[in-house]
């Protein structure tokens, strides 16, 4: 059975914190993530980034998606991995639903079907923050993410203020 997808925020949470059906894998800083491929609208080139000062944690900048602003949020700096210097090569997988947002990806592996429980990250660590889960597959860990992990209601307010000023210029 198909589900549907509308911008419904149950919707993107249920895909989130249920087990996913699929999960597109990608890498940063040669770590493997994966994002439930639902919730996946397009994954794109790298394109430049406009800079966000006082963006919230994990925010790099905004681009310009088909004349929406979106988000560019970077788990390289949310996670703070060392830095490391975009390149044309890497990706950017933009997300549908109540948070669209472009993530900056490295690499882009194939669409995954976990079959088996996926464990929550305040099992390992309680209080754990920014990440929806962890999967154990043959060689290694996956860690699990969504947008719903990132930006909170309140750093989605200093978006839309930050927003706000840069058209007010």
């Amino acid at each position: 059975m198909e589900k549907t997808h509308d911008n419904n925020k149950e919707d993107i949470t249920d895909i989130c914190e249920q087990k996913p059906e699929n999960l597109l894998l990608f890498t940063v800083n040669d770590i493997r993530f994966a994002i439930p491929a639902g919730i996946i609208d397009h994954v794109i080139r790298m394109v430049e980034i406009t800079p966000l000062l006082h963006a919230p944690p994990g925010v790099v900048g905004i681009i310009n998606y088909h004349g929406q602003i979106l988000p560019v949020f970077s788990l390289r700096t949310f996670l703070h991995f060392p830095d490391k210097v975009i390149k044309p090569s890497d990706f950017l997988l933009i997300t549908r639903k109540t948070r669209n947002i472009a993530i900056i990806a490295e690499f882009i592996g194939e669409v995954f079907s976990p079959i088996k429980d996926i464990v929550s990250p305040g099992s390992i660590i309680p209080g754990i923050s920014g990440l929806s889960g962890v999967y154990q597959c043959n060689d290694g860990l996956l860690v699990i993410t969504c947008p719903e992990d990132f930006l909170t209601s309140e750093d989605e307010e200093s978006l839309q203020k930050l927003y706000e000023s840069l058209v007010a210029i």
